[in-house]
């Protein structure tokens, strides 16, 4: 009497077969995880809030010079923070304002779902577009419907209620003599943020015999 042969229970299927990954796109969980570590790594650099919000380190400048001195070291020195600060100022006003949230989320989910979440092509009219075409059509529909929405005017009056803030907090915050004694990138510049004018310049050594 013959053996019947028993089904292989063997999940990792004939030799030279490669079988799917599970794990071939990022799920969302992961996508999540990436970016709160890439946000935490951001702000790794901003100053203690203590520190800036100080009241006895306030005081009135003796000068205009003065004051443009504080605003500058003040906004080397906190920029991460200001920053922050500016953030807050537009999401507190995105709040007041839902449809413009609303608008901006539903942006941000078309971008998460073309760059995150599809896996495959798009096609318009029957034609595929390649990622190139992909990435500036994206590009100019988020700027038209930000545009039409009103929301850069809301963007622009954020970004001057944050310089404000700003400019009289740097003025008015005494900023001590040995502030940048430790740090390895004193300003040099009135704006050494945007460029690499206030790295140091290490002194030559000179060598002795």
């Amino acid at each position: 009497m013959g053996v019947i042969p028993e089904a292989s229970n063997d999940s990792s299927g004939a030799p030279g077969v490669t079988a799917p990954s599970a794990a071939a796109s990022p799920t969302a969980r992961e996508i999540m995880s990436r970016s709160l570590e890439s946000i935490r790594i951001a702000l790794e650099p901003r100053r203690p809030w203590a520190e800036m919000t100080d009241l006895s380190a306030f005081s009135k400048p003796e000068s205009l010079g003065d004051a443009g001195d504080r605003i500058r070291k003040n906004w080397w020195h906190f920029r991460l923070n200001y920053g922050i600060v500016i953030a807050a100022v537009f999401a507190l006003r995105l709040v007041v304002h839902p449809f413009y949230l609303l608008l901006l989320v539903s942006i941000l989910a078309g971008w998460t779902y073309l760059y995150f979440v599809r896996t495959n092509a798009v096609v318009v009219f029957g034609r595929t577009l390649s990622e190139t075409e992909l990435l500036l059509s994206a590009t100019l529909l988020s700027v038209v419907l930000l545009l039409m929405a009103g929301i850069v005017s809301l963007l622009i009056t954020s970004l001057l209620i944050g310089i404000g803030f700003t400019l009289i907090h740097g003025a008015f915050r005494a900023v001590p003599d040995d502030l940048f004694l430790h740090d390895q990138d004193a300003p040099s510049g009135f704006f050494p943020f945007f460029g690499s004018a206030g790295a140091p310049v290490n002194p030559p050594v000179s060598s002795h015999v």
